[in-house]
């Protein structure tokens, strides 16, 4: 709760869940390359800590090679079915985002990536960002993931910092 000259405002929560699963479809050891598909489900789990009030989900489709140790790029496809604005229906959301990492130490990659997304509510509302992160792998399940974007466009954030705890099995 912040307080400033009789104003007040509060936030609360962890935020929304997000429940994902991957399936390989396309691997080749030769190349280091694989494909995959994620498809999610994100549920209204906040407070008021800016989650959504609906069910929303889609699918991701990422593309990766290694063509030498610790060095990886790649690409991802993403639909993403969401809340209207009207909040009487859902939009579809399409982004394509490229990526490069170069991993650094056992335990540390550097990474950049650019991203272009577009909504079915109108394609002069696109959106580009690019950002460069750290990834810390802080036991054999659980990474660390920290990035700083910037936006380049108006529809898009100036400058957004990311936290995610990234947990696999």
């Amino acid at each position: 709760t912040i307080e400033l000259k009789g104003l007040s405002d509060s936030r609360s929560g962890i935020g929304d869940l997000y429940f994902r699963t991957k399936w390989n479809f396309w691997r080749d050891a030769a190349t280091g390359g694989a494909a995959a598909v994620i498809p999610y489900a994100k549920v209204p789990t906040a407070n008021s800590l800016g989650g959504t009030k609906s069910v929303q989900g889609g699918i991701i489709v990422p593309w990766e090679m290694r063509p030498s140790d610790g060095f990886t790029f790649g690409a991802n496809l993403a639909w993403d079915l969401v809340r209207n604005d009207a909040d009487d229906g859902y939009d579809s959301n399409f982004t394509a985002v490229a990526l490069a990492q170069q991993e650094i130490t056992k335990f540390l990659t550097l990474y950049a990536e650019a991203s272009l997304a577009a909504t079915s509510a109108g394609l002069s509302l696109w959106e580009g960002r690019a950002g460069t992160g750290l990834l810390f792998q802080v036991t054999k399940h659980v990474q660390l993931d920290y990035e700083y974007v910037r936006g380049l466009n108006r529809r898009a954030t100036d400058w957004e910092h990311v936290l995610r705890v990234n947990w696999g099995w």
